[in-house]
C-alpha cells in the first residue's frame, strides 16, 4: 500500500493579506524563517537565504480538479482496473459498490480519504504501473 502524508500544513503559508507588509506588492512567498509573506523585492533583499515556501497562485487547480481530469482521461477499463485495486488495497475509501460511483463522487471519496496530495500520489501511483 501507498503510505499517505497529511499535507494540511501547507494551509497556514496561505496569505492573510493581499499586500506585502513592507512595500505594498502582492505576497508570492511565505518566509518560514521570520513566519511573515513576503513579496519578490523582499524575497531577494532582507529574507535572502531564509527558509521560504512559494504561495499557489489562485489560477492553478486544486487536488480534487487535477483527480478528477486525470481520472477522465484514463478510460473506461483503466478506470475499473483503478476503482478495483484501489477497493482491494483501501475497502473503505470507495464504500462497497464502486462501480456505481461516478467520476466526479469517485474523486471526491478518494479526496476525502487521502487529503490532496495523497489523491494524487495515490493516482499517480497506479499510472505509473
Amino acid at each position: 500500500k501507498l503510505s499517505v502524508e497529511d499535507t494540511q500544513e501547507q494551509m497556514k503559508y496561505r496569505p492573510a493579506k493581499t499586500v506585502c507588509q513592507q512595500h505594498s506588492g502582492a505576497p508570492v512567498v511565505f518566509c518560514k524563517t521570520d513566519n511573515l509573506h513576503i513579496c519578490s523585492f523582499c524575497m531577494g533583499q532582507e529574507h535572502q537565504g531564509h527558509s521560504k515556501f512559494y504561495i499557489v497562485k489562485s489560477n492553478v487547480p486544486d487536488s480534487p480538479t487535477i483527480l478528477h481530469d486525470i481520472m477522465g482521461i484514463m478510460g473506461t477499463e483503466a478506470l475499473k482496473t483503478f476503482k478495483r485495486e484501489l477497493s482491494e488495497d483501501y475497502p473503505e475509501c470507495l464504500g462497497n459498490q464502486p462501480e456505481k460511483l461516478s467520476l466526479s463522487d469517485t474523486s471526491k471519496k478518494i479526496v476525502e480519504s487521502f487529503g490532496g496530495e495523497g489523491a494524487l500520489r495515490i493516482a499517480f501511483h497506479f499510472l505509473a504501473n
